[in-house]
């Protein structure tokens, strides 16, 4: 039942990842007349990082990470996703989307670490706690029934 629900988390934050960020992270700017690209991410809307004059913002960069930091598709949104609740590296993530789409995409990250690792650790750490118990208790059953049989 737990894997279920964190597998249903990744899905749910990976469906809304694909909807909101497809192919942001591939923008750069490129100047036209010279064939020059620029190697930093820009946007085309409401992100931080806009081109100079003469560039043009354009998806055909490849994506951080070699390209395996993305949200292009679903199974590259989960892998974004894991990186993310993992709480290793994320933060260079946050910041990439922030530039390349809008600065308050922090909410979608701030809800991702707060549903994913904080309620999934604590989660995992109460299943836990139920098997030791219950692995203890017949332990104890066990032990109670083999002294009853011996005396």
């Amino acid at each position: 039942n737990v894997m279920g629900l964190c597998c249903f988390i990744f899905f749910v934050f990976g469906i809304l990842g694909v909807q909101l960020f497809q192919g942001v992270l591939r923008g750069r700017c490129y100047n036209f007349d010279d064939g020059v690209a620029l190697d930093y991410l820009c946007t085309f809307g409401a992100g931080k990082v806009k081109c100079p004059a003469n560039f043009e913002c354009m998806l055909l960069a490849e994506n951080p990470g070699s390209g395996n930091i993305n949200f292009d598709s679903i199974g590259g949104a989960m892998v974004t996703i894991f990186l993310v609740m993992t709480m290793e590296g994320w933060a260079e993530i946050l910041y990439w989307i922030q530039d390349a789409y809008s600065e308050s995409m922090f909410i979608y990250f701030v809800v991702l670490i707060f549903v994913g690792p904080i309620f999934a650790i604590q989660l995992f750490l109460v299943v836990i706690s139920n098997k030791y118990a219950q692995t203890e208790q017949s332990l104890k059953g066990l032990e109670v029934s083999t002294v009853a049989e011996g005396g």
